[in-house]
């Protein structure tokens, strides 16, 4: 009865009971919860999502995490894996050479792959 109270009180959240952690998690738009984490990815480095953006002021490509663009959209700066502050030029611009500290700091080693 306690989760049913839960799912009335919290339409647009659902408590991640499935994972075990009893956090909140966002409800998607099709009204269906996040799936929990599977075990084989719980001991994994976190991924980065990161999106290429020249920089008006080195004209390098650096990669912008998701987080870090919403956080600077405000401001239009936005904070670069590399630690450097983006300053994006307009999207006709073509892209300049890739930062090498962002490429370095974006790639994940996965480990027990084998190359065919």
């Amino acid at each position: 009865m306690q989760d049913a109270a839960v799912w009335t009180l919290l339409p647009l959240v659902a408590v991640a009971a499935a994972a075990g952690t009893g956090a909140l998690m966002e409800v998607r738009p099709g009204g269906r919860a996040p799936r929990p984490e599977p075990a084989s990815r719980r001991g994994a480095p976190p991924v980065v999502y990161a999106n290429p953006i020249t920089c008006g002021r080195d004209r390098r490509e650096h990669r912008v995490s998701d987080a870090a663009f919403h956080q600077g959209q405000g401001i239009g700066n936005y904070a670069a894996l590399c630690g450097h502050v983006v300053a994006p030029l307009p999207m006709a611009e073509p892209s300049g050479p890739p930062c090498h500290e962002c490429l370095s700091a974006s790639r994940v080693a996965v480990t027990g792959m084998r190359r065919p």
